[in-house]
């Protein structure tokens, strides 16, 4: 809940930047609010999900609970930056259990599992959340993501006028389930630099906007 409140009091404020020093920050769920950029200071920088989290649901459907990166519903613009960002899927609940033999022997379907990467998405947020405006992102590695290391769905809650994704350079690695990067249909999207290391179990990038 940390660095949620910290990006509360920061939207309160009238946005602006969130400077996170090196070392560790380990979270469950943050929403970056109006106006809110999310600094790192390079790969010193990491966000990472607390150990123990239970991210499989007893049906395969929308799963309910909000975890990962994400921004508020209905913003106009917000940004992550020079961060590493770590799904710690070894670390969950889920992998204790059985996600181990799950992964080996691929009898799981992602949408068993809730998203708990960088996720700009209702898929972590519910069907009424809006995406924003404009959403900036660059020097990010996302790793060790349950599901997709990044998931940008910009037309959800706002058909017909989705928002736009700025990336710079964005790199990937071992996505337990789904993808390296999602993009999904009416998405807009300009990509500098991506690399994608590893494994992605559903495919690498899926890219089916514009």
């Amino acid at each position: 809940a940390y660095l949620q409140d910290l990006s509360a009091t920061l939207e309160a404020a009238g946005g602006g930047i969130l400077t996170l020093p090196p070392g560790t920050w380990r979270h469950t769920f943050t929403e970056l609010g109006d106006g809110v950029f999310l600094v790192g200071c390079g790969p010193a920088t990491v966000v990472k999900l607390k150990d123990g989290v239970a991210l499989r649901t007893p049906t395969n459907g929308s799963p309910s609970g909000s975890y990962g990166l994400t921004t508020k519903s209905g913003v106009d613009h917000a940004g992550v930056f020079n961060l590493e960002y770590d799904g710690n899927y070894t670390g969950t609940a889920d992998y204790a259990n059985n996600m181990d033999t799950i992964f080996l022997d691929g009898v799981a379907t992602p949408g068993q599992y809730k998203i708990a990467g960088i996720a700009i998405s209702r898929l972590n947020r519910g069907a009424e959340w809006v995406a924003p405006n404009h959403f900036w992102i660059d020097n990010v590695y996302s790793h060790e993501t349950v599901r997709s290391c990044f998931i940008f769905q910009m037309e959800d809650g706002r058909p017909g006028d989705p928002g736009y994704v700025h990336a710079g350079k964005l790199v990937a690695k071992n996505a337990a389930f789904d993808h390296w990067l999602y993009c999904s249909e009416s998405t807009t999207i300009s990509i500098e630099q991506f690399h994608g290391m590893g494994y992605a179990r559903d495919g690498g990038m899926i890219l089916s906007g514009g």
